[in-house]
């Protein structure tokens, strides 16, 4: 028993086996073991404790063998490393101890009548003694097992770099950095410009870039590049807004093709592009693995929109075939502009013809709608104003009178609608600044009888304003 290094007291009558020391425990128990399975009995509560000068049975008196001070201490006998039992825990521990027992005469009576029981009591016995030891009972070690601990799972409390295998660098597969849609046109389109929805994160130093594939059973062929365009990266915001990026012009018969929105600079996770997306199912939605296409993950599409756009001339002559009257249409002509194919329902075809033919052409030329004697339609560009190709215009004397460059008459009654010409009467210093000759000649009439012209230039100019200016 494992007692305090200096004893406050310590009481022994000449016939008592055991000493006592008083002291006061906190805790309430019968018994209380020590470490190497030694027991001793606690005397608390309703138990008592003779102390000198009690008189022994024998009739000698209780002695103090070390004589108290300072009143009694109190001791945590768990502290001092005893176990404190209660007095019902001893029980049980004295009723399993019976058990035992009488089960350990039990299988001895059973190894004398059936001898292959010793193998399985063997292993009974293994258990019990586990359980004596752990009573506190002081025995000799057993027969040796080994026990295996299955899926064992070590835990730090601080990450580890571990390369995979023997190689130096972890390969991370980075998704959806491109974007391809699949888009279906039930008819043919001309498309100049892709509408997206995008947004910039942080200072992208590159483009926003949108191109158009063919399409191969069902898959990008990035073979086939269509078209594509470019937007700078300064002219979007952080907040995801509709955008139309432009392309190069492209052709597109009714069929399938792919939309794959990029950027044209290299991955930056700190300056990027996002672009808008949605659950509505349209097409097919793929996303680049830098090697592959594969299904776009979570299963969102591309919001998008294309819009078709058609030369200025086609647009004309479609709407002169379908609505004009009494004359013979020429068809083919091209004015190099293009327009969108939109009006408004209530509009005149009347109204958006001379709309398209101000417009007008290439180069800032304008589109000209020629009717000829045999009322043939055509629509022409204004050719320019070349030397040796105008007509001379004279006033002298308050009459018209046209020649040709080289300074024959021109024609009576050959009406000089859509040609230059020249005013001769004018000074060419006068005519170079103000811009008023050459003029183009919007419409002109002729009097057969009286032999005169009257003659209106491009602007509603007419000859009456220009011989003010001359006057002037």
């Amino acid at each position: 028993m494992t007692q305090p290094q200096q004893p406050f007291g310590e009481a022994r009558c000449t016939d008592a086996r055991e000493p006592a020391v008083p002291y006061q425990q906190p805790v309430v128990g019968r018994v209380a073991y020590a470490p190497d399975g030694g027991k001793l009995e606690v005397r608390a509560g309703t138990h008592y404790t003779l102390c000198p000068p009690s008189l022994h049975p024998s009739g000698d008196h209780y002695r103090w063998e070390v004589e108290p001070w300072g009143g009694v201490p109190i001791i945590d006998l768990e502290s001092i490393g005893l176990k404190v039992v209660t007095a019902s825990e001893e029980q049980q521990r004295e009723h399993h101890a019976d058990e035992r027992e009488r089960q350990r005469h039990e299988d001895r009576d059973r190894f004398e009548e059936r001898p292959e029981l010793h193998h399985e009591d063997q292993v009974h016995e293994q258990q019990r003694d586990a359980e004596r030891h752990d009573a506190g009972a002081n025995e000799a070690a057993g027969q040796s097992i080994t026990l295996t601990q299955a899926q064992r799972i070590d835990t730090y409390d601080s990450a580890t770099y571990e390369a995979p295998g023997t190689a130096s660098a972890v390969n991370v597969t980075l998704h959806g950095y491109h974007v391809a849609q699949r888009i279906t046109l039930g008819t043919q389109m001309k498309i100049d410009r892709v509408m997206v929805e995008a947004a910039k994160v942080g200072s992208p130093a590159d483009n926003f870039e949108v191109r158009i594939y063919a399409d191969n059973a069902g898959a990008i062929n990035t073979g086939a590049q269509l078209s594509s365009g470019t937007l700078s990266g300064t002219l979007l915001t952080e907040d995801l807004t509709a955008v139309w990026v432009p392309i190069t012009l492209v052709t597109l018969a009714a069929g399938s093709y792919w939309i794959v929105v990029r950027r044209s600079g290299a991955n930056d996770g700190a300056n990027h592009y996002t672009v808008g997306m949605t659950t509505t199912a349209y097409g097919t939605c793929q996303m680049y693995t830098g090697s592959a296409w594969v299904t776009h993950a979570p299963g969102w599409y591309l919001r998008f929109r294309l819009w078709a756009t058609e030369d200025t001339g086609t647009l004309a002559e479609t709407m002169l075939a379908a609505k004009a009257q009494f004359v013979t249409l020429t068809t083919g002509y091209t004015s190099g502009v293009y327009g969108y194919s939109t009006m408004d329902q209530q509009a005149a075809v009347l109204d958006e013809l001379e709309r398209l033919t101000k417009i007008g052409a290439t180069g800032n030329s304008r589109v000209l709608v020629d009717i000829s004697p045999d009322r043939v339609l055509s629509l022409v560009t204004q050719p320019a104003a070349l030397p040796g190709q105008t007509l001379r215009m004279y006033t002298a004397g308050g009459k018209v009178r046209l020649t040709d460059a080289a300074g024959s008459p021109w024609p009576e009654g050959l009406l000089p609608v859509g040609l230059w010409v020249e005013l001769a009467d004018m000074d060419s210093d006068l005519a170079g600044e103000g811009g008023m000759s050459p003029a183009f000649v919007e419409a002109a009439e002729y009097d057969a009888e009286s032999g005169d012209w009257r003659i209106e230039f491009e602007g509603e100019r007419s000859l009456a304003d220009l011989l003010k200016v001359q006057a002037g």
